[in-house]
């Protein structure tokens, strides 16, 4: 089930603080957006289960995390609270700004699928202000739409994903954490190939189990480990990805997209597809081939 904006732990902290909320979107994938406006306050922000890229629009000269008083912030500054990270935050004067809220697995698969890294050894940049001109136009153009309609969900789905190619891809040189546990490098590129490859097929936890030569409870724990959701929930989250692909990308028909995707039916995709991006696959080809917008994927 998509993820409803007002869940995200970052965004509830924001409505208990003097801050003002001035736009909200829903962007599939269980992802959201939220333009806000706040003045003279100081937020802390406790581990929140979730990433949040933020984007300063306007003002912000005046404010800094409390543990860098010398690293303000400034029009076009980006920030990246981790789903681990805590903060507090001073603000002096006023600001407006961009929040994108990511899951976490969103943020995981595209770094197994972009990155071919497992995303507990992804380091990305801290929450301190740094800049990448890229993706302060994907994040401007973002707050740009006002619109609410499906079109704008569309549009807005599509800058997001490219947002999170950009971010990863910009830091696929920085420093990774050693880890331990969870599949071998590897293993874990066996089973994503083999998975990637049999995307249309009735997949079974036993037999991803044996491409990692590992019985199933072991197998199930050691992906969750490694990949930070369970392997049922990745298998979702690529046929997904496959099927914008394919819409977006050929001819097909609906019943022939559904077949190569590993869903029962036409209806069944329908159904799935609505449910994670809140419209039909037809009215989703229609929006991005009529859109100027790129859909950026990272399925193999």
């Amino acid at each position: 089930m998509e993820t409803h904006p007002i869940d995200f732990a970052v965004f509830q902290r924001l409505g208990r603080s003097k801050a003002r909320l001035a736009g909200l979107r829903a962007l599939g994938d269980g992802m959201a957006a939220a333009i806000w406006h706040n003045c003279h306050d100081a937020v802390h922000y406790a581990p929140p289960g979730h990433h949040t890229l933020s984007l300063y629009l306007s003002g912000g000269y005046g404010t800094f995390r409390r543990d860098q008083p010398d690293k303000p912030g400034a029009p076009g500054k980006l920030c990246l609270l981790s789903n681990e990270e805590d903060s507090d935050w001073i603000v002096n004067g006023s600001l407006q700004f961009l929040h994108l809220y990511i899951p976490p697995e969103v943020l995981a698969g595209h770094a197994v699928s972009l990155l071919d890294m497992e995303p507990r050894r992804l380091a990305l940049p801290h929450s301190s202000f740094f800049d990448n001109p890229a993706l302060t136009r994907l994040l401007a153009k973002l707050a740009q739409e006002s619109r609410n309609d499906l079109d704008a969900l569309v549009q807005g789905n599509a800058l997001a994903h490219a947002a999170l190619v950009e971010l990863l891809s910009s830091h696929a040189g920085r420093q990774v954490r050693p880890i331990k546990g969870g599949l071998a490098p590897q293993v874990r590129r066996r089973v994503t190939e083999w998975l990637e490859h049999h995307l249309g097929q009735a997949v079974t936890l036993g037999e991803m189990a044996r491409q990692a030569n590992l019985s199933e409870f072991h197998f199930a724990r050691m992906f969750r480990e490694s990949f930070g959701m369970t392997a049922q929930d990745w298998v979702r989250q690529r046929r997904l990805a496959k099927a914008r692909q394919l819409l977006t990308r050929s001819r097909l028909p609906l019943t022939e997209i559904a077949l190569q995707c590993g869903y029962a039916s036409s209806s069944h995709f329908s159904h799935r597809f609505k449910d994670a991006l809140g419209l039909s696959p037809l009215r989703y080809r229609q929006v991005v081939l009529n859109s100027s917008i790129p859909v950026i994927e990272t399925a193999h």
